[in-house]
């Protein structure tokens, strides 16, 4: 069977399976927003030229909740401010992407902050223990913590 190129390209979209949709994703809620918040793949992190560490996130809110949210962020350990709230999620609507650094602090015992700016100007927060969002990158991180 032959594909015209953009039925091929929808059959492959379709095909790939969603990081919020999958069974390793966390239901959360950030003040009056749900959502589902996924690691992109369930690998360890990039590292990037430096050394630099880096993990892709996805997240999703629920369909009634997107409509009131302006932005999202996401950072390793908790926001003292709307200034370090972290790397905002890339898109308008619907699953929402961005790729942090691990800092060289991060441990297999770090959390992960997501917050939320509603379009009230609200701020919401919830964190996860990146043990729990990012397995594999907890044992990483404990490896590297053990080598010389």
């Amino acid at each position: 069977v032959l594909l015209s190129p953009p039925a091929y390209l929808a059959a492959v979209a379709l095909s790939h399976e969603q990081p919020v949709l999958r069974a390793d994703a966390i239901a959360g809620q950030a003040g009056p927003w749900r959502f589902a918040i996924a690691e992109a793949d369930r690998r360890v992190p990039r590292i990037l030229l430096g050394d630099f560490p880096t993990k892709s996130y996805q997240i999703r809110f629920c369909d009634t909740c997107d409509d009131q949210i302006r932005a999202a962020y996401l950072k390793v350990n908790r926001p003292r401010s709307l200034r370090g709230a972290g790397l905002v999620f890339g898109s308008d609507r619907w699953n929402r992407s961005v790729e942090i650094q691990l800092p060289n602090s991060t441990g297999p015992d770090s959390e992960i902050w997501l917050t939320v700016e509603g379009k009230d100007g609200s701020l919401h927060h919830a964190s996860f223990p990146i043990r729990q969002i990012s397995p594999a990158t907890a044992d990483w991180l404990q490896h590297r913590r053990q080598e010389p």
